[in-house]
């Protein structure tokens, strides 16, 4: 049986560094098999994420990069986002817990909007994002057609940042599943969101756990989901005051 080529290279929590990226990056400009590379827990900063950044600007068979825990920062996102303009393949983007911070998420979201592809999951978990870097994500999202699921889960986007996502989702029309979780959001920020849902019926899944919105917070959302919306899951957990 002839052997086409490895399809999915993990090398997770296994001190690659910046060396190692930057070797796997050479690998991938001339890799046409490859479609899954993980990088998770490497301690890769800057030099590797612009490794792998030129990487992507050749490479245009990689779906899935993952590079969650790493020290990108606001100068790797940067440099990933040169790569994203240039590439056409990838599908899926894993950056949870990189600390790029709200100039980084704003640096990523240009580089997506001119990336050529069809961008289905976004993953900017845990990366220090406030209502500043909440606002380029909406307009990301207000244009996206094929992101299929967005996590924003331990950002500090708060009320504000709320707001500016439900007035993204008033428009995107291809986003099932998002997560809030953990943003600081109050009972302002769930009553912001959800009116959204009465003429959104995309959005299935939605999690707003860990977020101070308190018995109005879910009381708005319950008042507008038992009646419209299309949401079969709503996640809650640890909301202080539910």
């Amino acid at each position: 049986m002839e052997n086409n080529g490895i399809q999915k290279l993990q090398l997770n929590s296994t001190d690659v560094g910046d060396e190692g990226a930057k070797a796997i990056g050479e690998l991938l400009k001339k890799n046409a098999t490859l479609r899954i590379v993980e990088l998770n827990n490497n301690m890769i900063d800057y030099s590797g994420f612009t490794g792998l950044a030129g990487a992507l600007l050749e490479n245009n068979t990689i779906r899935n990069l993952h590079l969650n825990n790493n020290y990108g920062g606001a100068l790797g996102a940067n440099a990933l986002a040169k790569g994203l303009e240039g590439n056409k393949s990838l599908r899926e983007l894993h950056l949870h817990g990189n600390s790029i911070g709200d100039e980084g998420a704003r640096a990523l979201v240009s580089g997506l909007s001119a990336h050529k592809g069809k961008i289905a999951l976004l993953d900017l978990g845990n990366n220090s994002i406030t209502s500043k870097g909440a606002f380029h994500v909406a307009e990301y999202v207000k244009k996206s057609k094929s992101l299929l699921w967005l996590n924003l889960y331990m950002n500090d986007i708060g009320d504000e940042g709320a707001e500016q996502i439900a007035a993204a989702l008033k428009e995107n029309r291809t986003l099932p599943t998002i997560d809030l979780g953990g943003n600081n959001i109050h009972a302002s920020g769930a009553a912001a969101l959800a009116p959204v849902f009465k003429d959104n019926n995309v959005v299935t899944t939605l999690e707003l756990g860990y977020n101070p919105i308190g018995p109005d917070g879910a009381k708005a959302l319950a008042e507008v989901l038992k009646f419209h919306g299309n949401v079969k899951t709503l996640k809650l957990d640890r909301s202080k005051g539910c």
